[in-house]
C-alpha cells in the first residue's frame, strides 16, 4: 500500500484522497522524533497511528491503535529502515 498527503501538524482536520482506510485525518508533531496521526472513514474512528523516529535516526516504529470488528482494541507495531 502506498499513500501520500499533505496535512497541517496542529491537528486541523483534512480530507484524505484516494485511501481505502481513510477519508479525514488530524496529525500533530508533539516533538521532532514523533509524529500522531488519527484517521476517521464515513464520520467514524479508524485508527490512531504513532510514528516514533529511533535515537539511531536509521529506523521508524509505527504503532498503530484500531477496533476490530467484533468491537476489541488491536495494537500493531510496523518497524521501518531507512533505505540508503
Amino acid at each position: 500500500m502506498e499513500a501520500e498527503g499533505v496535512t497541517p501538524l496542529d491537528g486541523t482536520p483534512t480530507p484524505v484522497k484516494s485511501n481505502f482506510e481513510a477519508d479525514i485525518s488530524a496529525t500533530i508533531m508533539p516533538r521532532p522524533d514523533v509524529l500522531i496521526m488519527q484517521l476517521g472513514k464515513n464520520g467514524i474512528p479508524a485508527s490512531t497511528r504513532i510514528y516514533a523516529v529511533q535515537a539511531d535516526g536509521a529506523s521508524m516504529i509505527e504503532t498503530v491503535a484500531h477496533f476490530d470488528s467484533s468491537g476489541r482494541p488491536v495494537l500493531r507495531k510496523n518497524y521501518f529502515s531507512r533505505v540508503r
